[in-house]
């Protein structure tokens, strides 16, 4: 089951807002770098608007941990890239609860390489 989180992982480097959409709990807190900081599911939506998405990304030195029958919790370390710019480099936290016999992400940090 902790494997499917992955893919959803994946997902919300790669895609665009929809997926967003369908895989934020509307708890959900994301904190990143100075200076976007900390976010609520709408200002991370509205984030998303006409930025340019990540093409790839790699996720070395996994760790997966379910803390619970019903939340898990990812760590690893991102490389991305985008069409034009230079690569990103994080440490990153994602937290996701069971709801409804769906994985949904209630928090994820970035911190900066």
């Amino acid at each position: 089951m902790i494997d499917n989180l992955w893919t959803i992982e994946e997902s919300l480097w790669l895609d665009g807002p929809e997926t967003y959409r369908r895989q934020l709990h509307p708890d959900c807190v994301m904190v990143f770098p100075s200076p976007t900081g900390i976010l609520s599911v709408e200002r991370v939506l509205a984030s998303l608007e006409g930025v340019p998405r990540w093409k790839n990304v790699e996720m070395k030195q996994r760790t997966a941990k379910q803390m619970r029958p019903d939340m898990a919790l990812l760590n690893y370390e991102a490389l991305a890239e985008r069409e034009q710019g230079p690569p990103y480099h994080a440490y990153c936290s994602s937290v996701y609860c069971l709801e409804d016999d769906r994985w949904r992400i209630v928090f994820h940090q970035q911190t900066p390489v």
